[in-house]
């Protein structure tokens, strides 16, 4: 996979380490700042192996495209800003407050399953659109677009509506589940990377319906499924499916 000049990018959110966490918004838990540990080994045709790990020689840049992200708060990307303009410069160690015995991966990952299709789309006022995906379950927003360089397109989530058929976004207390999408001019793609959401409805403003097709993803730890149960009782079902898709969105 090398050849010539290669470039190894990451983007670092806060995650649990360092971002909000529980509903006291408590952060900087296990770190006081985002931070990567890295290594990449590269075994020759020879046998030889060069292993390269993170120290002072990376750069690192404060001016991403992510300029903001949090499990509670949501996400706000630039998709028109130029990486390659940003400010680098040398990163510095950072010193973290525990010592964890670093191993490979033992649990299932968590991976984007069910497609979720919006099952209504609905005009609430001038400025604001309604999609149900019809069910409650976490995960991400996932869209196509077409927007004018710099107009912003704002996501908002929530589980339930309100009588006038806005999101009761008060159920999340300070939680603010926004997403927040900088247009680049050229044909936007997008889905959130450092956060996700429980919800089943979402609102959508800054762009109009014909110029957005917009899904979601459910994301949950992939873990086999071995067994089901139905029975006559339509009630008895979807209780069990219920309990399904609360087990897959914690």
């Amino acid at each position: 996979m090398l050849n010539g000049k290669n470039t190894l990018e990451a983007v670092v959110g806060g995650g649990w380490a360092v971002g909000a966490f529980v509903f006291t918004r408590k952060n900087r838990i296990s770190a006081d700042r985002q931070a990567l540990l890295a290594e990449v080994r590269i075994t020759y045709t020879d046998n030889s192996e060069e292993i390269i790990g993170t120290d002072e020689t990376w750069l690192v840049t404060m001016n991403g495209k992510y300029k903001y992200g949090d499990f509670y708060d949501g996400e706000t990307y630039d998709a028109g800003l130029d990486l390659n303009k940003a400010d680098w410069h040398a990163a510095s160690l950072e010193k973290i407050k525990i010592s964890p015995e670093i191993t490979a991966t033992y649990g299932a990952l968590v991976k984007a399953r069910e497609v979720m299709k919006p099952i209504s789309c609905k005009q609430l006022n001038e400025e604001e659109l309604i999609y149900d995906f019809g069910q409650n379950f976490a995960g991400v927003v996932r869209f196509k677009a077409k927007g004018r360089a710099g107009q912003i397109i704002i996501i908002k989530h929530a589980e339930v509506l309100k009588k006038d058929g806005s999101l009761n976004t008060e159920l999340l207390r300070s939680a603010k589940a926004t997403v927040l999408y900088i247009c680049s001019g050229k044909d936007e793609e997008y889905s959130p990377r450092l956060t996700y959401m429980g919800f089943r409805y979402i609102s959508v403003r800054g762009i109009k319906e014909e110029n957005i097709d917009i899904d979601a993803l459910a994301l949950y730890s992939d873990i086999e499924r071995t067994g089901d149960f139905s029975c006559s009782n339509q009630m008895l079902n979807k209780l069990n499916e219920n309990i399904l898709w609360s087990a897959n969105s914690h």
